[in-house]
């Protein structure tokens, strides 16, 4: 989970929905101001100059060393947030992909290969639609679950 940068600052952001077997690919965090377990989706900051689709490729391949195919748009959409107590506010644009390297797939957890300590895990998609696992960017992901 990437730290907020720059206060007061809108970020783009370009996050994927990485599903398999009724799962969903996302990294744990815990917010200690709100001493709250959650999930975030793959992905991470657009730059300038930078289109969002190459950003989530570019995003993907620094943290799982994989590439993407089928690359699907589902949505773009204003977050915002507080985690850590600090206020954050960011466009995101939301896309759905299959990961070339099919063996992330069957692993339970992997780690985030530019921050090891970040470990991407397997949530049951049932859980995220019911609320048993909070997973950010808070959207209804509902209608893009079962893609």
């Amino acid at each position: 989970m990437e730290a907020l940068r720059e206060p007061g600052m809108i970020h783009v952001k370009a996050m994927c929905v990485l599903s398999h077997k009724g799962r969903i690919l996302a990294t744990e965090g815990f917010d200690d101001v709100k001493n709250e377990k959650f999930f975030r989706l793959i992905g991470g900051g657009v730059h300038f100059c930078e289109l969002s689709t190459d950003a989530l490729k570019r995003e993907i391949r620094e943290e799982l060393k994989t590439e993407l195919e089928n690359i699907l748009f589902l949505h773009v959409f204003e977050n915002v947030f507080i985690y850590r107590g600090n206020p954050g506010h960011e466009i995101v644009f939301l896309y759905a992909a299959q990961m070339v390297r099919k063996e992330i797939y069957e692993k339970e957890e992997t780690p985030i290969a530019d921050q090891p300590s970040i470990i991407a895990k397997w949530v049951p998609i049932s859980d995220v639609l019911s609320g048993a696992s909070k997973i950010y960017p808070a959207v209804d992901y509902s209608p893009y679950l079962n893609l």
